[in-house]
Parts: structure tokens; sequence; C-alpha cells
């Protein structure tokens, strides 16, 4: 390739002075009369030497080129950049152009899609990028830059032009294409790029379904949808062709036979649309779908439906824990066929209750009815693996009648009651006042009644609310307030006054009463209550009566209960002081007995935690599925006290009336989610003379049923972990969570492609999870099966993934030009408007410079010499001379004729 330039073209402004010194003199010195052919050859031949004059002064010099530059276009035409191949045609021919690449180069095209080709040979006439016949199914754009790398030669400098929206789709790593780039440079070559938005055309339309929402694994019966996410750019169309359709989209649902299973009609908003689709759950077994949306004026169809595939489970797996044999039979007739119930505790041979989440992961509902966890074999493990398989795993606890939770300080059963809907206990909430007044008479000491009362008062004390306050009375022969009104909250100073209780002379119980009652009148409790510890015996010159006290307190809204330690002597003494007191009556046998009178008996009565009466029960969410349709139910029996925790919900309730007036309203029957699963709370009992009424009742017969179907779990996990897809481009995240951590789990895949092919990996624990990644470039489906080895147990599970469109046809991507830019960084450029200048390096150019000073000055001299004689010698001898030659030239080709002939008669 040749240029011809100029070092100073400035000096070219010589040329005007140096012609005005040629014309001027001859059109005034030479008079018309005196023009001749010779003035006139003179004249051109000033002319020309000016001409050489300032060319040789303004350097004009010819530079060839001897490097040969290759330019490489690496074409983008995959799905994305269909609509923009015309364009590409348009932007490779321009970069044609001679101005627009360096001297000496020679251009070939590349185009590529999942796949690439060589469409146009180095140097050849480039046609189209139309019809290149590469996969345009993805977009990769790594792989056809290292090919592309490879074709250049060696000697030659080697550039690239990327033509390209950016977006590649066969990986998810954003450096992918500045690695390439980076690879590129190392070798040598050049990357400039031209940059293609294939976002959403002005004036297009477009609606695809970008996800499903469904549960792979349910139960029959089982209430279950389909959630679909479409997206539209645009709003509702109404169909050109019917103006008065209302529907701009139609959202239909098929199995595997093509059989329409459901459908409904959209009109789709700018943005995302959620549309619902009910699934049908009355045949177990399992069902392909495809689901499909069709939208007016749609432009693009390739990513308008998904398929994927729901399993419907037979049977329900249930472990019931009780000790009432009722509640086996109970369970038994309303499950019926649906369910295998394993019942440990009621088998002839009693089996010990699952304890670990291995073992429990294959339930999909736990029932504990009046069951206390403390009385399990391994009950704190059971309770934390049970917390566990709800809210990991997604399965339903139902608990029913007592739980033996109400006020234990014991962590197993904070941690029961942290999974419950209910706290159960007193319900009611308000500060209340306690008198704990203490016999410590010398007949106290007889049989250790005195130890045993003061373990009951620290016992009572440990029941107490931390809103509640206490007081301290002790009587023998004189009354003394050991500890007047104080908080629950200090419990150090009380259980000291307690225990600093010494028996002495006397027995004046009245006046303990009195004293007692004297002190709580006048406080401001709306509940208040006294204890009488007592053995009842030999009390004498007591001017007040004990049952009087005692019908004179609860008079004033004060109830007097009594303890006896160990008495039969003073029993009917202190039964008449209970029965006008309106309390209740305890009997303490032995000092070890205490604590479990206390915390059972006392604490449901000092708690008010059982309410055994029969009551009505109040609907009071008509429109929750477990009630729905059943106008009334049938009065209960009893049921455990309890308040209602936020975002619980209430369906069932009952009204409890407050000693001290008033009404409270108690949960019977509230749920909430728990995690992924559900709690349900029964504050009555499961089976027995409470919900007796209920088994002869239309609408309690209903409920019972529908405890079970419409409490039943959403999905069936039975292994002990979880798995989720996440699918980002070309690759899609397995993501597998053991029930607990434990890096000694060792998990193992056989992934299934679409082409039938088979791979087997090794899964590695990282940060509590077990994580693949799988390629998922096929559309089809991937069957994963997963084996999980926990010590000597092995877990199995078989999961699938539909791809049901290439990443490519997500005509939503978002593509930006920052991504070129970032990749070709500040080594080369970026057009947007398809408009490119690629120049070189000069170090790199090897050329060869030919300057014509030397010879212009040659002619110059030559020129002058002729021009000397055009000037000595007129035209007419200048023309005589050149007649001359040619006279002697034709003079000597006359006598070589002559000759001729003369020898050709000679020979005749």
């Amino acid at each position: 390739m040749r240029n011809i330039s100029l070092d100073n073209p400035y000096l070219l402004l010589v040329a005007i002075p140096l012609l005005l010194l040629v014309f001027i003199p001859y059109f005034i010195a030479v008079r018309k009369e005196n023009k001749s052919k010779s003035t006139v050859a003179t004249l051109v031949l000033h002319t020309v030497m000016v001409a050489l004059v300032v060319l040789g002064l303004a350097g004009l010099h010819v530079t060839t080129t001897k490097t040969e530059t290759e330019i490489y276009v690496v074409a983008d035409v995959s799905h994305s950049t269909s609509d923009q191949l015309d364009a590409i045609d348009s932007y490779i021919n321009g970069l044609k152009e001679k101005k627009n690449i360096p001297s000496n180069s020679r251009i070939g095209v590349v185009c590529f899609g999942k796949d690439y080709k060589l469409v146009t040979p180095i140097g050849e006439e480039f046609e189209t990028v139309k019809d290149s016949g590469v996969d345009v199914g993805a977009t990769d754009i790594k792989s056809a830059l290292e090919y592309t790398s490879g074709l250049f030669r060696e000697s030659a400098i080697k550039r690239i032009v990327l033509i390209t929206d950016g977006k590649e789709t066969v990986v998810n790593d954003s450096s992918n294409l500045i690695n390439a780039v980076g690879a590129l440079e190392a070798k040598g070559i050049y990357l400039d790029a031209i940059y293609l938005d294939s976002s959403i055309k002005e004036g297009e339309r477009e609606v695809q379904i970008n996800s499903i929402d469904f549960v792979s694994s349910t139960f029959l019966n089982k209430e279950a949808t389909l959630q679909i996410l479409i997206q539209s750019n645009t709003d509702y169309i109404p169909n050109k062709d019917t103006p008065k359709d209302k529907n701009d989209a139609f959202v239909r649902l098929y199995d595997s036979e093509g059989r329409l299973k459901a459908q409904t009609s959209e009109q789709l908003q700018r943005g995302l649309n959620l549309v619902t689709l009910e699934l049908d759950t009355s045949v177990s077994g399992v069902i392909d779908y495809r689901v499909v949306v069709e939208a007016n004026h749609d432009t693009s169809l390739d990513n308008n439906q998904m398929t994927f595939t729901q399993e419907i489970n037979e049977k329900l797996k249930v472990l019931l824990v009780s000790k009432t044999k009722t509640d086996l039979t109970k369970a038994e007739a309303l499950y019926g066929d649906t369910a295998e119930i394993y019942a440990p505790l009621l088998l002839r041979k009693k089996e010990p209750v699952p304890y670990t989440i291995e073992e429990l992961c294959k339930y999909d509902e736990f029932i504990l009815s009046s069951m206390d966890v403390k009385e399990i074999e391994n009950g704190t493990a059971f309770v934390d693996s049970l917390d566990i398989a709800v809210s990991k795993f997604g399965k339903t606890l139902i608990t029913a009648g007592n739980t033996f939770i109400q006020n234990q300080e014991d962590q197993i059963y904070k941690s029961l009651e942290d999974m419950l809907a209910v706290k159960y206990g007193n319900a009611d909430d308000e500060p209340k006042l306690y008198a704990l007044i203490i016999d410590s008479s010398r007949s106290m000491q007889d049989l250790s009644q005195l130890i045993m009362a003061k373990e009951s008062a620290i016992q009572l004390l440990n029941l107490m609310s931390p809103k509640d306050y206490v007081m301290v009375v002790s009587f023998a022969g004189e009354v003394s307030v050991l500890q007047r009104p104080t908080s629950a909250l200090d419990k150090e100073s009380i259980i000291q006054a307690i225990n600093g209780i010494e028996p002495t002379q006397g027995t004046v119980l009245g006046a303990g009463l009195r004293v007692a009652y004297e002190q709580m009148r006048t406080q401001p409790f709306y509940v208040k209550h006294a204890f009488l510890i007592s053995d009842g015996r030999g009390y004498q010159n007591d001017g007040d009566v004990p049952e009087d006290i005692a019908y004179q307190m609860y008079s004033s809204g004060i109830y007097t209960s009594v303890i006896n330690t160990k008495s039969d002597i003073g029993e009917d003494a202190l039964k008449k002081i209970q029965t006008a007191g309106r309390g209740e009556y305890y009997y303490v046998n032995e000092p070890e007995d205490v604590a479990d009178v206390v915390s059972t008996k006392i604490a449901d009565d000092i708690t008010e935690s059982v309410v055994e009466k029969d009551t009505p029960v109040i609907i009071e969410d008509y429109d929750d599925p477990i009630v729905k349709g059943i106008a009334q139910l049938p009065n209960i029996g009893g049921y455990y006290q309890g308040r209602v925790k936020p975002n619980a919900k209430v369906v069932l309730s009952v009204e409890y009336e407050r000693p001290s007036g008033g009404k409270l309203e108690i949960p019977l029957y509230s749920y909430w989610n728990y995690g992924n699963g559900k709690v349900v709370s029964i504050s009555t009992a499961y089976s027995g003379e409470w919900v007796q009424a209920w088994e002869e009742d239309a609408g309690g017969t209903e409920l019972y049923s529908r405890l079970l179907t419409v409490n039943t779990p959403d999905e069936r996990v039975d292994y002990p972990f979880t798995v989720s897809f996440d699918r980002q481009g070309a690759v899609t995240y397995v993501e597998i969570v053991p029930g607990e951590i434990n890096p000694d789990i060792l998990v193992d895949l056989k992934i299934t492609f679409p082409s039938g092919t088979t791979k087997e990996a090794r899964v590695y624990y990282n940060s509590g999870v077990y994580t693949y990644t799988v390629p998922t470039l096929e559309k089809g489906r991937y069957t994963i099966d997963i084996n999980y080895v926990f010590g000597e147990s092995v877990f199995s599970a078989k999961k699938s993934y539909d791809v049901s469109y290439a990443a490519e046809y997500n005509s939503f991507e978002i593509y930006d030009s920052a991504v070129l830019y970032n990749a070709v960084g500040i080594n080369g450029q970026v057009s947007e408007d398809g408009v490119l200048r690629l120049e070189n390096d000069e170090t790199e150019v090897e050329s060869y410079v030919f300057y014509f000073t030397v010879p212009f000055m040659s002619a110059l001299v030559a020129l002058f010499v002729i021009d000397i004689i055009i000037r000595k010698l007129k035209w007419s001898d200048i023309k005589s001379f050149f007649k001359k030659k040619e006279k002697k030239k034709s003079d000597g080709h006359k006598t070589i004729l002559q000759n001729d002939m003369a020898e050709v008669e000679h020979n005749g």
C-alpha cells in the first residue's frame, strides 16, 4: 500500500511568487509580434521547473507500507441480535473503506452464537452474516475470540473487531469476557468493539413467562396451585381483529397428553404479572405439565412456555405421640386409608419415640396429645429435631390438650413453647398479689412439716409472674409480717425471709389470716390470693375464727387456698378454711413430694391454666378452611388457658370469666407458620369427655375431619435435607442444605442431561451447604439423583429440573455497553454508532519512503539545458535539425532497398 505525502506542504506557497516571476516578464517583455514557438516552449519549461522546485522544497515523497495488518470481524449473530443482521452487514462494509483501516490491511469475518464459523476468509470478498450456519441458541463470546486468535499469521499485525451486545449466555461469570480480552492482549492482538443494543425496540410487544412456582411433591386431594410470573413490556393491548375482546392473553395448562387441564384469560399490565392456576390432585402419581401464554401482538414466541412435573402422594405419614389409646382410635377413624399412623407409645410392646432428624424426616405430620415431652426418652433431642423438621422441612405439628409447659423452667419445655402459637399458662396478664401465710408453731416440727412449708412457699414463689407481688406472714403464738408486698422479681429477699422462720410456741391461726387480710385488702390488685400453709393443729386462745376470716377475705375478693403439711388431725379445720375462702385444698405428704404437688396441681390452679366447665365455642373466622360452612359448634367440657402469640391466627376461642370480674378471650384453635412449616395449637383434648359432644355433632365431626386435610403439609420431604435450584444464565446451582450441620456428611450426585448423557460428582461441604453447578445449556429435563450418607444411614432423593427455553431467549435481558467498555479497557475503543476507525501503532509498522527531491533536481538541470538550447537556436534551426536527421534516415533506407533489388536481379 502506497501513500503520497509532503513533509512541508506550506512551502507549496512558494510557487506563487515563482510563477509570477515566470509569467509577468513573459507577458510584459514578449510582444505579440515577437511571440514564437520558442518563447512559448520556454514559458512551459519555466513553469515545469517552478513545479519541480516547489515540490522538491515541500518534500514530496511516497511511503510504501511493507507490514501487513490482518483484521477479523467477530460478529454476534445469536438470537438476541437476530433483528440486527442488516446493521452488522453495514458496519462490516463501512469498516472495509480504506479511510477506516490501516494501510496494507486485509479483512476476514467470523460469526458466532453458541458455536462459531469462519464465513469470510482473510482477504476474500465479504457478502453477509445472514445464513452463517451457526447455532443461535446461546452467546459464547469467549470461545469465538479464542478461535479467532488462532487464525492470524505471525508476521501480521493482529486486530479483532468484536460486534456484539456484550451478553454471554453460556457462562455466569461477569469477568469471563475481561479474561478473554486479557488472553488476546497477551498474544499481541488488539481488540476494538462495536456495541449492539439488543433491548426491546420501541413499538415492539414482548410477553414471556419468567418463572413458575409449584410444589414438586404434594399429597392426594391437597389444594395445590401453579403460580406463573409473566412479564410484559406494555399494558393490555386489545386484539385489533376483535376490538371488543377484553382479553389480552390466555394462559393454558396442558398435561403430557396435550389435554387442557386449566386456563384463564388475563389483561396483562406493563411489568410483572402473577397468574395462578389450580392443579388437580385428585389422582395420585407423577404428572408432566406444560404451561403456555398466548398474547396479542407478541414479537417472540420462543419464551412463552414452560414444563414441569408434580408428584402426588397417596398417603400421609403421621407420628402420634400420646399415651391415650382413644387418641389413636380417633386418629385412625379420621385419617382412614389416607395415612400411615405410627404411635410407638401405644404399641403392645412400646417402642421408643424417634428423636433424630433422620428418623423424623420420614413423617409428614406430628401429633402431640396431652404428652409431657420430658417423659420421652431423649426428649430434648426429640424437641430439637422436631423444631428442624417443622421449620426447615415444612412439616406440620399439632398439639392438643395438656402440653405440660405451663410455668416450667426446664429448657426442654421452653424449646417446645417457642414453637407453639399459644403461650400456655395464666391468660390473665394483670399483676396479682399472693400472701404466703406460714405456720411456725412447734407442732410443725414433728414430721418435718416446717421444712415442707418453707419448700412449698419457695416453690410457689417460682410460679409467680415477674409482674406479680408477694407478701410473707408467719404465725405461732404471735403474728409477724416478714415481707410486705414485694415484687416477685426480688426472689432473693423473699426466700431469705422464708428461710429465716423458726418454730415458736403457740398457734394463732385466725390472727395470722386476719393480719394478712388487713395487709391485702387495701392493695390495688384485681386478683389476690392467700395460701395458708399449716398442719391445722392446736390453735387456741385465738379470738379470730379462721373460717370467718377466710369468708371475709373472699367477700373482699381475696381467695384462700390451704396446703396441709401432712396432718390428718387438722384436716377438717383446714378444709373449713378452704371452703370459706373459696380456694383449693392441697395435701403434701413428704418433703420430696412438694415440687410435684406445687408444679402440677397447685400450678394449674394458681395460674388458672385448666378450666373444666361446659364452655361455648366461638368461631372467630368463618372463612378459615377448617370451619368454612360450619354455622356453630357444640360446647366443650374443658380447656387449657393461654394467650395467643403475635402473628398467630385464632380460628376458635372461648370466654373465660375472671374471678375478679370481666372476661378474657382464650384461643381454642390457633395456628401460625413456623419457618417453612406450620404449628397448630388445640387448647382442648384430642379425644375424650371434653370433646365428646363434637363426636355427635355434624359440625364437630366435619371440623375434626378437616383438622387433618387442612393442615397437611404443602410438600413431602422424606429425607434429612432440602434441595433447591437457582438458574443463572447457562448454569443452574443445585444447593443441598442438611437438617443439621455436619461436615462429615457425604453427598454424591448423578446428573442425567436431556440428551441422556450422565455425570457423577462428589459435592463438598462449604459454610453449611453443599453446592454444585450444573451446566444447563440443553433444553429439556435434568434429573439429579442424590445420595446423602450420614454415618451408616444412606438417604436417596431424585429431583428434576426443566429448562424450557435457553437464557438466550430472555427478551427482557438488560444490555449495557458498559460491559464492552470494561472488557476493552484503555487499549481499545468501543463504538455505539457502528463507525470505527482503526489505526496501528507506528512503532510496529515497517515501511519504505522514497523522496522525489533528487530526481526533481536532475530533471530541473536537464530542463535548464533544454531551455538554453531553445533560447539560443531559432525554431527553424531546430526544425531543420530534426528534418536533416529524417532525410539521412530516409536516404539510408533507400540505399538498402536498391542493394537488395540488385542482389535479386543478380540471382534471378
